[in-house]
């Protein structure tokens, strides 16, 4: 059976402090040309690289499938997505696009090209992963996938209503036994509510997504952040936010700067600042080697544990919508 997906990471700014989710949503597309049958085994080995993470040997078995038939858009699909996951952007985007030529119904092939644009913003270009996606919804409507995707490309751009509307779109079909991207479009519905400072919709949204998954680090992040730094006083918890930070460090396993800069904000607005410096130390070592943050977010994290030594909590509120 041939591999109809798209391996998608999300890169979200969660209330200025960045989480990292990640999401393969299946997409039911027309399939290409079946090619030569030594095409298709080239192409199968493959996608067992792919699946076992040996990306190396994935491209080499697509490369042999495309010699094979230079024709075969779903090689060139697949190899894109290959090419996504080595970070080698421009050589996916070059293979996406021929196998649109190839095939102009492969949904994959523009959800995969409009993640590039939509998600990771290649060169600021939202546009064009918008693009893709809505083509993708042309092709057939009745996938969550496509809307998730144009979603988030909207949420990147400050566009938050249309975010939100396609995010409500994407709940409405994505199957109920999906809980893994089910709670993924409530949390980043819920980071674009914190965006807006709707902190009642936001904290709705996130406690839906932990209710729907209880693994779902990111929301747990998110609930953290508003109950530890809300500017909004009546939405801040110290104990609340200690115990959902807590929860997140221990599905994590500890390895994100972020989150442990999460855990130390709830220390501080708890009044327990001894263990607040302790954790913001911890995590501004690891941010030295999260390729997610920028160097503005390990300043802030500098700032934070300033604060901290002064016996003050992090506050902060939504920031403030590019015009």
């Amino acid at each position: 059976m041939q591999r109809l997906f798209v391996r998608l990471v999300v890169f979200l700014s969660c209330l200025t402090i960045p989480a990292l989710s990640g999401v393969a949503w299946v997409l039911i597309a027309v399939p290409s040309l079946a090619g030569e049958p030594k095409a298709e085994v080239a192409l199968d080995k493959g996608n067992a690289f792919y699946s076992n993470g040996d990306l190396d040997a994935a491209i080499a078995a697509y490369d042999e499938a495309i010699r094979l038939n230079p024709k075969y858009a779903k090689a060139f699909c697949d190899r894109g997505s290959a090419y996504v996951c080595k970070r080698q952007y421009e050589k996916a985007i070059d293979d996406y696009t021929k196998a649109i030529r190839l095939n102009p119904e492969l949904a994959e092939a523009y959800c995969g090209r409009g993640v590039i644009f939509g998600y990771f913003g290649l060169n600021g270009e939202f546009d064009k992963g918008i693009a893709d996606f809505t083509e993708v919804i042309h092709l057939n409507p009745k996938l969550a996938a496509p809307y998730y995707g144009r979603g988030a490309a909207y949420m990147h751009k400050g566009e938050y209503d249309r975010a939100i509307r396609d995010f409500d779109e994407a709940l409405q079909l994505v199957s109920s036994n999906d809980i893994s991207n089910m709670s993924l479009v409530y949390c980043n519905r819920g980071v674009v509510w914190g965006l807006k400072g709707e902190y009642d919709k936001a904290i709705a949204d996130f406690s839906q997504a932990v209710a729907v998954n209880p693994k779902d680090v990111a929301s747990y992040v998110a609930l953290a952040r508003i109950e530890a730094t809300c500017l909004d006083e009546k939405y801040r918890d110290g104990k609340q936010a200690v115990e959902n930070a807590n929860k997140a460090y221990q599905l994590s396993g500890g390895k994100r700067g972020s989150y442990l800069a999460t855990l130390a904000a709830a220390y501080a607005e708890s009044g327990d600042f001894e263990k607040a410096k302790e954790w913001q130390a911890k995590a501004i070592e690891l941010a030295g080697n999260d390729k997610s943050l920028t160097e503005k977010d390990r300043q802030e994290m500098r700032d934070c544990l300033e604060l901290y030594k002064q016996g003050k909590p992090y506050h902060v509120g939504p920031p403030k919508k590019k015009p």
